[in-house]
């Protein structure tokens, strides 16, 4: 539907290990790992149903262990902050950018 009736480029694409990044923590228990994708995947679902054109995209996340949404280009502009202030070594700044769960 997507290619046919939208004319949107779209591909099937296997994440695989690269699914979730980052050090293992306590939720990194295999079953929950299972389960946090499909989580995640529902809470996207969602989102696209609940789109207007006025809607901003999200990107769907964790944060204090409950699955979340939020505007994926604040999300891109808080990584750019993030890369500016270890260029200029401001660490303070980096630490301060980032949440008590980095």
């Amino acid at each position: 539907i997507l290619i046919e009736r939208l004319g949107l480029d779209s591909r099937v694409t296997t994440l695989g290990h690269i699914q979730r990044g980052g050090r293992p923590c306590a939720l990194d228990h295999r079953t929950l790992l299972n389960w946090l994708p499909t989580l995640q995947g529902i809470e996207a679902v969602k989102a696209v149903l609940e789109a207007t054109p006025d809607t901003p995209s999200y990107m769907i996340g964790m944060r204090e262990n409950k699955i979340k949404r939020g505007p994926l280009m604040e999300a891109v502009e808080m990584t750019r902050a993030v890369v500016d202030a270890i260029a200029s070594k401001n660490f303070a700044t980096v630490m301060s950018l980032r949440d008590p769960e980095f």
